[in-house]
């Protein structure tokens, strides 16, 4: 039961952020898509899918999350 929960909240992250075009900051079409790719990929019922889904979402938050840390380093 966990293993689904934990997939449903991904799922429901990825595709609320593409809905609504923000997810720790402000996205462009081509963030948009790449989010509902991944979650297009967790309503696939397969293991393959999810770890699909998990890592294309996962990846973006990893980017968006990190972009404020490489623009601080550039500037100093």
């Amino acid at each position: 039961i966990i293993y689904h929960i934990a997939i449903a909240w991904v799922m429901i992250v990825a595709i609320s952020g593409a809905s609504i075009g923000h997810l720790l900051g402000r996205l462009g079409w081509g963030a948009r898509v790449w989010l509902y790719v991944g979650a297009a990929a967790l309503f696939y019922p397969a293991i393959w899918a999810d770890a699909v889904g998990v890592v294309l979402t996962l990846a973006f938050v990893l980017w968006r999350w990190a972009a404020p840390m490489r623009m601080a380093t550039r500037r100093s």
